[in-house]
């Protein structure tokens, strides 16, 4: 009779457990693959099925996430990368974005300096030279510095020998990287973090952004025991390249 009770009293809880409406960004790889897989998307599920929440996502371009935030339905967005939202409670960071640079260990080449790009084909992301001005003093420099949209390219191009360096977000690189199984592409690869030629560069924290307090706090909770028994890191070796 107790057993039955306490499986009674499970279901009505799970029944019962509040459906938290998440804003994620659409198709981010690693972040959000589609509707149903990505880093973040497991991350987010998981962590609030700790804290004993339902899960139901709501996918926004990338720069409509303050939209979503202001929108009565929705109780958080994801993929957040700075502090800046007034009124909201902040979780603690799910990942960070970190600028590297990436070259095939096989060319033998080295990057002491920003300067030392300026002798390189590089292939850098699409805006990089307004986040780093020393990149647009390189890229002024360079006929061979391109900015591009597409992260899976520019690691297909540094495989293919087509780029001497490329220069992305390590979580994107080494996402992609898995994602090639040929033979041609298992190379080993030298990768330096930008900020070790250019100072004032840095990694960004991720944030989950939340309008109630209570579930921010629950979701921190069930978060760090994701870190204590392993499982945070398990979701991130899913998908990326370690």
């Amino acid at each position: 009779m107790k057993k039955l009770l306490l499986f009674l009293l499970i279901f009505i809880e799970s029944v019962l457990a509040k459906e938290v409406i998440v804003s994620l960004p659409h198709s981010l790889p690693p972040w959000v693959i589609d509707d149903r897989r990505g880093l973040a998307l497991d991350l987010v599920r998981d962590t609030l099925q700790q804290a004993g929440y339902g899960f139901m996502p709501v996918f926004v371009p990338l720069q409509r996430l303050d939209w979503a935030l202001k929108q009565t339905n929705v109780d958080a967005v994801a993929m957040v990368e700075n502090q800046a939202i007034e009124h909201v409670f902040y979780s603690q960071p799910i990942g960070a974005y970190e600028t590297i640079v990436v070259t095939l260990r096989s060319r033998r080449i080295t990057v002491s300096s920003v300067s030392s790009l300026e002798n390189l084909v590089v292939i850098s992301f699409k805006g990089s030279t307004e986040v780093f001005p020393l990149l647009a003093s390189v890229a002024s420099k360079s006929d061979s510095f391109l900015e591009v949209t597409d992260q899976q390219g520019q690691v297909s191009m540094l495989f293919k020998r087509r780029a001497d360096a490329i220069i992305l977000d390590r979580n994107l690189f080494e996402y992609w990287a898995r994602q090639h199984t040929d033979v041609s592409f298992r190379q080993q690869v030298d990768i330096l973090p930008l900020n070790r030629i250019i100072p004032t560069s840095h990694s960004n924290p991720i944030f989950v952004v939340f309008k109630e307090q209570l579930i921010r706090d629950r979701f921190n909770t069930a978060l760090a025991q994701m870190h204590s028994n392993g499982s945070f890191e398990q979701i991130y070796a899913k998908y990326l390249r370690r």
